[in-house]
């Protein structure tokens, strides 16, 4: 196993990779500093203070649109999904670029709509361009799906894409 660390152009760290096997091996590197970058490189630390420039790798936008929630009681109320607490349902929504896949989505429950406290994680599968996703919410609450958390948990495992979407927010309330 190899640990590549990435930098950016002004030399500040970007992530790093774990590779599983030692075939890391730049044809050109430079010794003591990163080399000067184009805006498609990054500086790749090589270990035994020598550098090499890699070309970042084109990341495909996942856009997701049609956004739909299967539910008995499910209501769409402005731009919150209103479901009663332990109640499946079934996310769909199509997805453009993306080929047939499973991917694990975290759900956040938040306060104030935007402060994480907890987050719960659900499977999701991706055929033909439709994405479906089942839960249910066991505590009532204000919970988002949203593409900036999506897309952490994408780069950490070296995806080839990103999500691009509106943030999913849902309400789980108690029913009477």
């Amino acid at each position: 196993m190899q640990t590549v660390y990435l930098y950016d152009e002004q030399r500040q760290y970007a992530g790093m990779q774990v590779l599983e096997h030692d075939s890391f091996r730049p044809a050109r590197s430079t010794p003591m500093a990163p080399p000067k970058l184009n805006e498609h490189e990054v500086a790749v630390y090589a270990g035994n203070d020598r550098w090499c420039k890699q070309v970042k790798p084109r990341l495909s936008k996942a856009v997701l649109s049609n956004v739909e929630v299967a539910c008995e009681h499910a209501q769409l109320v402005g731009n919150i999904w209103w479901l009663p607490r332990g109640q499946a349902f079934t996310l769909s929504a199509h997805v453009s670029d993306l080929p047939d896949t499973q991917l694990m989505v975290m759900v956040e429950r938040v306060v104030n709509a935007e402060q994480p406290v907890d987050d719960m994680r659900f499977v999701a599968n991706v055929v033909n361009g439709v994405l479906t996703m089942q839960g249910c919410f066991e505590l009532s609450g204000n919970y988002l799906i949203t593409a900036q958390r999506l897309n952490a948990g994408l780069e950490r495992i070296g995806a080839s894409y990103r999500f691009v979407f509106e943030a999913l927010e849902f309400d789980a309330y108690v029913p009477q």
